[in-house]
């Protein structure tokens, strides 16, 4: 098994959502409520949980939603992204499993 840290702003989901999830797994997963944009926030969860790879699903979906505020979806989207490449990459974390639709 693995130690799980989800990383979640709550943006479009809510902390219910990780109980739920210990309850169905069994898992002692650890929640940091954090925007992946924020580097710092980043940094700091790598540095205190020893993060060594990194599975991401975090980006807003919602079709409508994008063709209304699509810089706001490019921000979070790909803005997310390269802030966690860049935190990976100065914690010399090399595993990613990258999800999109």
């Amino acid at each position: 098994g693995r130690d799980v840290v989800v990383v979640d702003n709550y943006a479009n989901s809510s902390p219910r959502v990780i109980e739920a999830l210990r309850a169905l797994t069994s898992a002692d997963l650890v929640a940091v409520e954090a925007d992946l944009r924020d580097r710092h926030a980043m940094r700091r969860a790598f540095d205190i949980h020893g993060v060594d790879e990194v599975i991401h699903f975090a980006a807003h979906k919602a079709v409508g939603e994008s063709v209304e505020k699509p810089l706001a979806y490019y921000d979070n989207n790909l803005g997310s992204t390269i802030s966690l490449l860049e935190v990976m990459a100065d914690a010399g974390v090399r595993r990613l499993v990258f999800s999109s639709s």
